[in-house]
């Protein structure tokens, strides 16, 4: 995920340094199919999936201990208090704006 593109500055905030774990998904042939970062906080669960520039799904949702939520559901069967679909810069740049805690309105 290096080069030139404008997501490459808000990538590397998705680090372990900053509570981000992540997973690289291959299909049956090994070829990347897409990436998966979590990060669990004491209010938040934060899930992002990028299977390309233009197919990125975030999702924050209550933590839950024993309810672990990744962006592996369709959007609309989600319980999730804020979603986003799309490029890749504008969901995460929505993604970072979110607070650290406190209130979240409706998913859409």
């Amino acid at each position: 995920m290096n080069g030139p593109y404008a997501a490459t500055p808000l990538l590397r905030r998705l680090s372990a340094g900053n509570g981000w774990s992540h997973e690289v998904i291959h299909d049956a042939h090994g070829r990347l199919e897409a990436v998966t970062f979590v990060r669990v906080g004491p209010v938040w669960t934060d899930s992002v999936t990028i299977a390309g520039e233009d197919q990125t799904l975030a999702m924050r949702h209550r933590t839950r201990e024993s309810d672990l939520i990744v962006p592996a559901e369709l959007p609309s069967e989600s319980r999730a208090v804020w979603q986003r679909h799309g490029r890749c810069a504008d969901v995460l740049a929505e993604l970072s704006e979110l607070p650290a805690s406190g209130q979240i309105g409706t998913a859409r």
